[in-house]
């Protein structure tokens, strides 16, 4: 399952299901969020500052996610996100039950 929430949902997951695997997607630049916001033509200049305070305020909680993932061009973002999936289907936490049963006797 897949779901683009902010932060504090984000927080709310990894309560209840610790092993979700929690990727922070970010722009290369926060100078390139601006003009990706300011481009799309859809809100106000000050529905856009309030965004971009929201992404500073968000952009300062990265660190409790398990990865990181640089939203630069959509096809390698989309491959890289595949490529974090698939090696957190091998780390030794998602294989529990596996290596528990080969350590049975």
């Amino acid at each position: 399952m897949v779901l683009e929430i902010e932060v504090d949902g984000a927080m709310q997951v990894r309560e209840r299901f610790p092993e979700a695997l929690l990727i922070f997607v970010l722009p290369p630049s926060f100078g390139e969020l601006e003009r990706r916001l300011t481009g799309r033509g859809t809100e106000t200049p000050e529905e856009i500052a309030g965004r971009l305070a929201a992404a500073r305020r968000e952009l300062r909680q990265a660190h409790r996610y398990d990865y990181l993932l640089i939203n630069d061009q959509v096809e390698e973002a989309a491959a890289r996100l595949g490529e974090i999936i698939r090696a957190a289907k091998c780390t030794p936490a998602r294989n529990e039950l596996l290596l528990q049963e080969f350590s049975e006797e």
